[in-house]
């Protein structure tokens, strides 16, 4: 279920990435900066993941470990 790409890391039954890309983490903190203080959770969420889909962040993965009895 772990997959990673030469800019990322997904754990697929966790439910969560880790993106490490210079231009991605930057490009995220940027947009963080500018939030307002008040605005709410989920819209930053939401932001952030509009974010990710306008750079292209989700790229083809590979496995991190074989499946059991697909050992090459």
């Amino acid at each position: 279920m772990t997959t990673f790409s030469d800019r990322s890391w997904h754990m697929g039954y966790g439910g969560w990435s880790l993106y490490f890309a210079p231009g991605i983490v930057e490009g995220v903190v940027g947009l963080a900066l500018r939030f307002p203080e008040n605005l709410d959770p989920f819209q930053r969420y939401n932001e952030v993941l509009q974010f990710m889909k306008d750079c292209d962040a989700h790229e083809p993965t590979q496995p991190v470990f074989a499946q059991r009895g697909k050992l090459e």
